[in-house]
């Protein structure tokens, strides 16, 4: 038993076995196997974890290993040209980033080549594998800190790819951080990087830049400035300034402007710089009439202005975070190209904006902003923007109004979602200004669900019961005035992983704590703060479980008897008390007394199920009959969930 000569030669190297070899192998593997069946177990490629009712001995395991590797030696990969290798590769990597700090393609590829010599060879003799460059990091210290102990390593890489990738057009990125300085002994390094690269600047393809002034000794990558003039195939450009001030910026700011390619642009300015005559601008020169994308978060500079300007005819996708200055006028230009608009702002100018755009090709868009008018909805402008444009996307924003027997409608709220959106669903508002269109008339329940991303986004309280009393009241003498039904429901659904977003539970507490009139209530009502400390205590009293110490505290369950004395005492007269049931105070009051003998601590001695009962008893008659005076039931069913409910006169068991 074990390896021969032959089977030695053939694991050191990844060569196909000659014939004659190939017949040797056979025969060692028939002599292997013959050995193995002396031991009584036949021979399976599975080795059983027990064999005669013992685990196999050591014997039995090394030869079986023995056997699998010389059947290896016959496999068919051997045999499997460099070129399907190449592609094999080219595939693995082809969605693998490399403009990333962590550059995941740089330690697949590194991966991939440590395997044995075949593929190393293979993986070399093959460009376009190497035509994607690590992102080269610096001065960000705190979460790499050996990243810059080996800089002649790093060197070195550089040199392998720049080899391996002949003449190829190659992408790669390079940052400059600003969070830290570089280390004294570490300054020169990242300078010795980026002049070879700016050497190879005539092969940049797309380029990654995130440049920081005050890591590099106080002052901006000057050996940046030699690649003007020599970007003949550059296409795609993402560009990020971290910096304070903009002293000597113009020394970079025109680097791209003759890039005959130049398509795709991502460009990051600083959010704060200081004020001043001539200061606080980081404008970019761009060839802007070749431009069809641009992203970016744009502070303090014209870029958009640029593009709306130059970009008419050119000009695809446009996904911009601006700080203009309100001042600053706004271009009334037609985007004949354009599909894709997301564009943020932070002042109410966003109407001006939109008044002054037509995009005839707009098939997606996205509005953010901190600010909205509020006179005239966002929705008013949006409907005149898409009007104006005719575009295809203006089919999809009149679909409701093309949907008269539309039933149920579920609307994902999102950060982008108007706050008085609710006001599209009123009976006296037509969806279409003009016209007396109501939209979907024979709506009876709406869902708004939570969406992952959302920040900001709330339905105003007024709105939406305003929509939901004209969906019901005003038709409540009929099934149907004119052919408009009631709105029966209006449901909140969270329906992401894990908790609900915050920004979702406060839209739920904002209806919590809706006035009373709102639900057609008599009286104030109560204050919400009042609630929510009952129920985070009847929540810790009732709980399913408690420690055998819980029953030892009588400091604790006194606490616990004063507690409840205060909810004994309190006055609900003059409020308005349905607030418990939507709270669920009431449920968890329901819990406690329906607890099984001796599962409180505490309870033998102060009586809480028994007062928990009481408190039952002694609020129902009350709560029934402000119920009773209002149609409208609002239910928190989880703490991420809740429905408002229409309950007609004279519906059953009401």
């Amino acid at each position: 038993m074990g390896a021969s000569k032959l089977a030695q030669r053939l694991w050191k190297c990844n060569d196909a076995p000659t014939d004659d070899e190939r017949t040797q192998l056979q025969s060692e593997i028939l002599n292997l196997k013959a050995e193995f069946h002396t031991t009584s177990t036949p021979f399976t490629l599975t080795l059983p974890t027990h064999i005669h009712g013992d685990t196999p001995s050591k014997k039995i395991r090394k030869l079986h290993q023995t056997i699998l590797q010389h059947l290896g030696l016959l496999s068919c990969i051997r045999t499997i040209p460099a070129e399907i290798w190449q592609n094999v590769f080219s595939f693995a990597l082809a969605n693998t980033e490399n403009q990333h700090p962590d550059n995941p393609y740089d330690r697949t590829l590194r991966t991939l080549c440590h395997v044995c010599a075949l593929w190393s060879a293979t993986a070399r003799g093959q460009q376009s594998l190497w035509a994607k460059l690590p992102t080269f990091e610096f001065g960000h210290l705190a979460h790499r800190p050996g990243s810059l102990k080996h800089p002649g390593r790093t060197l070195g890489r550089l040199e392998q790819y720049l080899a391996n990738s002949g003449t190829r057009p190659f992408t790669f990125g390079f940052v400059f951080h600003h969070d830290r300085r570089l280390l004294a002994a570490y300054l020169s390094f990242p300078h010795t990087v980026l002049k070879r690269l700016v050497q190879e600047s005539h092969r940049w393809e797309r380029a990654l830049l995130y440049l920081a002034r005050y890591s590099v000794g106080g002052r901006w990558p000057a050996d940046l400035a030699r690649i003007k003039g020599r970007l003949p195939v550059l296409s795609r450009l993402d560009l990020t300034v971290a910096a304070r001030d903009d002293a000597q910026w113009s020394a970079i700011s025109s680097l791209f402007f003759d890039a005959p390619k130049l398509r795709h642009v991502v460009f990051n300015s600083p959010r704060y710089l200081p004020r001043g005559v001539g200061r606080g601008s980081f404008n970019l020169a761009l060839p802007w009439g070749q431009l069809e994308t641009f992203e970016g978060v744009c502070h303090q500079n014209l870029s958009v202005i640029q593009l709306l300007t130059h970009c008419q005819d050119t000009l695809t996708t446009l996904k911009c975070d601006t700080r203009l200055h309100p001042g600053i006028p706004p271009p009334v230009v037609t985007l004949h190209k354009l599909t894709t608009l997301s564009i943020t702002f932070s002042f109410p100018t966003v109407t001006t904006w939109l008044t002054g755009l037509t995009l005839p090709a707009l098939c997606d868009l996205e509005l953010h902003g901190d600010e909205y008018g509020d006179i005239v909805p966002l929705s008013t402008f949006l409907q005149h923007l898409l009007q104006r444009s005719q575009s295809r996307l203006l089919r999809r924003f009149g679909l409701l109004s093309q949907c008269p027997l539309l039933t149920e409608l579920e609307i994902p709220s999102s950060y982008a979602f108007d706050p008085r959106s609710g006001v599209w669903l009123s009976l006296d508002i037509p969806f279409t200004p003009g016209t007396a269109d109501k939209i979907i008339p024979r709506l009876k329940v709406l869902t708004l669900r939570s969406d992952a991303r959302d920040s900001d986004w709330a339905v105003d309280p007024e709105e939406l019961l305003r929509m939901f009393s004209w969906r019901t009241l005003s038709t409540q003498d009929s099934r149907t005035v004119g052919g408009l039904e009631q709105l029966r429901e209006v449901r909140f659904v969270h329906s992401g992983p894990g908790y609900a977003p915050s920004r979702w539970g406060s839209q739920l507490d904002l209806l919590d704590r809706s006035p009373s009139s709102a639900f057609n209530g008599v009286g104030e009502c109560m204050d919400p703060a009042v609630v929510e400390v009952w129920k985070e205590g009847l929540g810790k009293l009732g709980q399913v479980s408690y420690s055998a110490s819980d029953f030892l505290n009588i400091l604790h369950q006194r606490e616990m008897n004063t507690f409840v004395k205060v909810i004994e005492e309190y006055d609900l007269s003059g409020h308005d008390s349905r607030i418990l049931v939507r709270r669920g105070v009431l449920h968890l009051l329901d819990e406690i007394r329906t607890r099984p003998e001796g599962a409180i601590p505490g309870d033998k001695l102060f009586h809480f199920r028994k007062r928990a009962a009481a408190l039952c008893d002694k609020w129902k008659p009350r709560l029934l009959r402000e119920y009773q005076r209002s149609p409208y039931r609002w239910y928190r069913l989880t703490d991420s969930s809740a429905v408002l409910r229409y309950i007609s006169a004279e519906s059953v068991g009401e």
